[in-house]
């Protein structure tokens, strides 16, 4: 199991990757930002968080801010299963705990 440092850490270096490919072709900030956005979607909707049930309930469980008898923020329904819970922990993990603009104008200046 991962501490929330951890995860911080981990999903800062995944996000900056993405920045980095989501701004191969432009230096536009709104169109790197969308794309980013789209890819930090797919990149918890593909995390093994998200795919396997038991991790699902442990990403849940060290993240806190979710669990399976809440609504979502997202589509306003109750979670289904615990894949819904941890990719909503997820999400709200990583926009409120790392500074995703940051990143981008960071990456963007580095280049």
């Amino acid at each position: 199991m991962y501490t929330k440092s951890e995860l911080i850490e981990q999903m800062s270096e995944q996000i900056t990757d993405i920045i980095k490919e989501a701004s191969e072709f432009t230096n536009d900030i709104n169109e790197v930002q969308d794309t980013t956005n789209e890819l930090i979607w797919d990149m918890i909707n593909n995390s093994q968080f998200v795919i396997y049930t038991h991790k699902a309930k442990e990403i849940s469980k060290t993240i806190n801010l979710y669990d399976a008898f809440d609504t979502s923020d997202i589509t306003g329904e109750r979670f289904a299963d615990w894949s819904q819970v941890a990719f909503e922990n997820l999400y709200a993990f990583i926009y409120n705990e790392i500074d995703v603009a940051t990143l981008i104008e960071t990456t963007l200046n580095n280049k």
